[in-house]
């Protein structure tokens, strides 16, 4: 690896040799010998000091760009080459959208971790079409989502089946109804997440399909928030099974299989195409279809 450039971009993304020494394990006077032999050869200035500290010159933006991408494909090159000869071992950059990543996911990397403890995951979560983007950018090795994804760029599989079901606050009068109205359905108040989000998507095409036209809607930020908002009475969601299975248990919530009209859909894990798959990669493959296999799509709750 080219030490000169890495202490580079160290300098200007920490704004200072001193952070940038830290980061590097290198002294200060390290860093600033890398320093001035690069501009030496390019024979510009890279880094200039002002009020706020070290700041990039034009010419230094431009070299930083292409650093960057030069030191990625590095570090991939490397991983790929270890790959060759070593059992799975290394970060795994992995997206999820919210209803996987926060109910589902956790029991994977579990599963994943206690068979291959040398993989070490990194998740992010955000909504289906943040994850896609991730992933279509190479910010991430693989992304699970809950909605449709249509991208050029992109591998998209199904893995694991996902019932919806209408929550309820304990109580509400649908709830020991024979059946559910829709139009009942277009009186209450909905609950739901922001537009980009599968659970939204979902929602909002059962409401088209049903003929459900909510009296209001409320947008709140995450499925926890959705679940404490119908606990409290503020109306009702359409939620996935695996996210409510706690409140079914402990008898908070109220939920309810849309019989006339069963609500389904897949969570799929995305790839970009002809991506390089790393063995950190495909256990991590591996192991979700492993857990659909134990638990899907007849899933006990």
């Amino acid at each position: 690896m080219d030490v000169a450039l890495a202490a580079f971009v160290a300098v200007a993304e920490q704004r200072s040799f001193t952070r940038a020494a830290a980061v590097l394990h290198l002294t200060q006077p390290a860093v600033s010998q890398h320093m001035r032999a690069l501009e030496t050869r390019y024979g510009v200035p890279l880094v200039e000091r002002d009020r706020r500290g070290i700041q990039l010159t034009p010419a230094g933006t431009v070299l930083y760009e292409h650093a960057r991408r030069i030191l990625h494909e590095y570090a991939l090159a490397q991983r790929r080459l270890e790959e060759l000869t070593q059992t799975p071992r290394g970060p795994l950059k992995i997206g999820a959208s919210f209803t996987f990543g926060e109910y589902v996911l956790p029991h994977v990397i579990a599963q994943l971790t206690r068979a291959y403890p040398q993989v070490e995951p990194h998740v992010w979560i955000e909504n289906t079409h943040r994850v896609a983007e991730q992933v279509a950018h190479s910010e991430l090795d693989v992304g699970v989502v809950e909605g449709p994804v249509h991208h050029p760029e992109l591998v998209v599989t199904p893995f694991l089946r996902d019932d919806m079901e209408l929550v309820l606050p304990v109580g509400h009068p649908l709830a020991q109804a024979a059946a559910v109205d829709p139009q009942a359905l277009s009186q209450a108040t909905w609950l739901v997440r922001e537009p980009g989000s599968g659970t939204r998507e979902i929602a909002e095409r059962t409401w088209e399909e049903m003929g459900i036209r909510p009296a209001a809607v409320l947008e709140l930020g995450s499925i926890q928030v959705i679940k404490e908002s119908v606990e409290a009475g503020l109306g009702v969601a359409l939620l996935s099974r695996w996210a409510v299975r706690k409140e079914r248990t402990l008898g908070v919530l109220c939920c309810r299989p849309l019989l006339s009209h069963p609500v389904q859909r897949w969570f799929s894990y995305v790839l970009r195409a002809h991506q390089f798959r790393t063995k950190a990669l495909e256990v991590f493959l591996t192991t979700l279809c492993e857990f659909n296999f134990q638990h899907g799509p007849d899933l006990k709750v």
